[in-house]
């Protein structure tokens, strides 16, 4: 096993235990890549928000395309996971995300299609040994290209 985080990190700055992806690469603070030498780009959310007329870019996260499964280890170092996500911006797929901890489910989101706003997520993960972030597509996978910005884990 990896050594369990000892102070709070970000998502992708972790090793992970395992992870599934259902097509291309998992972008570490970028979107996901057809391949590992496609060209980087922004983890960008497929909404504008009205006030600003932006759609929300983050710095730091995690870009996959479902079905995809990121397993991290966390040893019962960490109190809680936090992100934003949402479809990636220029895809027109669905997406649902998930946290597990421990095999059992701690949050699921809705469906998102182009245009939704992101949804914060805020997972409890005291006394948890294994996270899995887990993004789906009811139907087709076409498209279905998540980000999971800002993804942290807040460890002791």
């Amino acid at each position: 096993l990896p050594p369990a985080p000892s102070a709070s990190a970000w998502a992708s700055d972790l090793p992970w235990l395992s992870a599934t992806n259902g097509w291309g690469v998992i972008g570490k603070d970028v979107a996901n890549k057809d391949a590992a030498n496609s060209p980087d780009l922004p983890l960008k959310i497929n909404y504008t928000d009205p006030a600003t007329g932006q759609s929300p870019v983050y710095a730091k996260g995690l870009g996959v395309h479902a079905q995809s499964k990121i397993t991290y280890y966390v040893g019962g170092e960490c109190s809680a996971f936090t992100a934003q996500v949402g479809l990636e911006h220029g895809f027109v797929g669905n997406v649902i995300f998930k946290v597990d901890a421990d095999g059992a489910n701690r949050y699921q989101s809705r469906t998102f299609t182009p245009g939704f706003a992101p949804e914060s997520v805020s997972v409890d993960l005291t006394g948890v040994q294994y996270v899995d972030l887990i993004v789906e597509a009811p139907g087709s996978i076409n498209g279905a290209h998540g980000v999971w910005g800002d993804a942290r884990f807040t460890c002791d």
